[in-house]
């Protein structure tokens, strides 16, 4: 399981965290939301969010294979 990041009351900036767990490309960043509206087009009122959000990434490097496709298709897209 990959290490839990937690941005506590110490924690200058909780975006640091998520750069620092993406350069060790994997990790958790827990974001606590408060008070914060959404506005939905399907529904005529904004909807307020309180409440905590983990997010989990793990970030591989690519293969060879992998590498050489996507410059492939990089090139095509550039002579199209």
């Amino acid at each position: 399981m990959p290490p839990k990041l937690k941005a506590g009351p110490d924690s200058a900036n909780p975006f640091q965290d998520w750069m620092n767990a993406m350069a060790n490309q994997h990790g958790e960043l827990e974001l606590r939301l408060e008070g914060v509206s959404l506005k939905l087009p399907f529904i005529s009122q904004a909807v307020e969010l309180n409440g905590t959000v983990l997010v989990s990434f793990h970030i591989r490097e690519l293969t060879d294979k992998e590498r050489d496709a996507r410059v492939a298709k990089e090139i095509r897209l550039l002579h199209a």
